[in-house]
């Protein structure tokens, strides 16, 4: 004999004592931590703050079994919005609230949020968004890239035919840039101050178009001198010339 001290009865079988505590409305039962609570809101609470859990508020309801995280059934389910969490009664709502709210982080075309700004920005910047119509110069290359950094992680990365790597990329564009436009007498490269840029040094060529690229100071690109070494190193000359 089991006895359920709760309710005061006596059970032939622990299997009986089981299904009196399964269907009667004095326990509230978690399978999953073979837990008995003495009230439903015991319960509720339990699953609320339980990590091996996952409750939706809303819902009101377990969601262990779906597979999936709160966040993605928060966002599928109820339309809440993945930068504030923010619920909306339909999806178009909180696209209107994302593109209006979080436009800083907000990518429209992916219907993707970001963590901030530079985020979002060096995706606007990726393959994603900008098609691969750069190609490389060198002879026997046949690859394309999508811009003038990506071209030149391309030299660094040692692949290209043309044998180039990140030291004979960096050696060869300090003696193609005989001014010293972008580059310094010890090897490094910088955001020229000259041009409005901000004085940033840089140990990869690939490092310093990139920070180009982004846009990320008030660097003058249309100066002659500087684009006319910036043009050099994207069309191949800094090795040609060097």
């Amino acid at each position: 004999m089991v006895y359920c001290e709760r309710c005061g009865r006596s059970f032939v079988t622990e299997h009986a004592l089981r299904q009196h505590q399964r269907y009667s409305s004095n326990h509230h039962l978690c399978d999953a931590c073979d837990r008995d609570f003495v009230s439903e809101a015991a319960l509720k609470q339990h699953h609320m703050n339980s990590s091996r859990h996952t409750y939706c508020t809303i819902c009101e309801e377990l969601i262990d079994n779906l597979g999936i995280s709160l966040q993605e059934h928060r966002e599928k389910t109820h339309h809440a919005c993945p930068g504030c969490d923010r619920v909306f009664e339909d999806r178009r709502s909180m696209l209107a609230h994302c593109e209006q709210a979080h436009a800083d982080r907000w990518c429209s075309e992916c219907e993707q949020m970001f963590k901030n700004e530079n985020n979002l920005r060096q995706h606007l910047h990726s393959s994603t968004h900008r098609p691969a119509n750069l190609p490389c110069p060198m002879e026997d290359c046949e690859r394309s890239f999508i811009g003038p950094a990506a071209l030149v992680l391309h030299y660094e990365g040692g692949a290209c035919p043309s044998g180039l790597t990140r030291s004979t990329v960096l050696r060869a564009v300090a003696r193609y840039d005989k001014q010293g436009v972008i580059t310094t007498n010890d090897n490094r490269c910088y955001c020229p101050e000259a041009y409005g840029g901000c004085g940033q040094e840089y140990t990869l060529v690939s490092a310093l178009f990139q920070h180009i690229e982004h846009g990320r100071c008030g660097l003058d690109r249309s100066a002659r001198k500087l684009k006319k070494v910036l043009d050099g190193v994207t069309k191949g000359r800094f090795v040609t010339m060097s």
